[in-house]
């Protein structure tokens, strides 16, 4: 999905505004230079959200970690030009899902967490979008099962079940 005009791409390329460089190159680079410095830590109340341990991740495992969501969503069928809906709260799998995203070249729409089913429904609707990444629970809230319950022709995955971060060192390699 191109949201700017050919032209416009141009002029802010030209001035310097618009590189080349993406998320994903970015994050290889970070990966490359300072593979065990820290680059993501959860809030100290994850548990509270989601029944989870806070995570950290380095820069190598979050390279790692989004490959392999990359790998999960490609085998989804997730493809380039995708909209996916990400309705997560502020955790690592977050930045984690836009890092992955960049991968494969699919687009993120955040989605609050707080959007009732009518809301994801128009939302869905609006971007013409195929998978949404969801948690299993957030509180005491089923947050996939809302998202599958109102958007029956979605495919709706969550981390919890579905999906998990992989940052064991050797895993597979999404297709590009």
């Amino acid at each position: 999905m191109i949201t700017s005009s050919e032209q416009r791409i141009q002029d802010l390329t030209r001035a310097g505004s618009w590189g080349t460089e993406t998320l994903h190159g970015l994050l290889a680079k970070h990966a490359r230079e300072r593979p065990a410095e820290l680059a993501l830590k959860d809030q100290p109340n994850r548990a509270e959200l989601t029944g989870d341990a806070p995570l950290s991740l380095s820069w190598e495992e979050l390279d790692r970690a989004s490959e392999a969501l990359a790998v999960a969503l490609q085998e989804l069928g997730v493809q380039a030009g995708d909209p996916l809906l990400v309705q997560l709260p502020n955790v690592v799998e977050l930045p984690a899902i836009y890092y992955a995203a960049s991968k494969l070249g699919a687009i993120v729409s955040p989605i609050p967490v707080q959007y009732s089913s009518h809301e994801l429904q128009m939302m869905a609707t609006a971007l013409g979008a195929g998978t949404v990444i969801s948690m299993e629970c957030l509180r005491d809230t089923r947050l996939a099962e809302q998202a599958r319950a109102a958007l029956p022709g979605l495919r709706v995955v969550a981390f919890g079940s579905e999906l998990q971060l992989d940052i064991r060192p050797g895993s597979r390699r999404c297709r590009r």
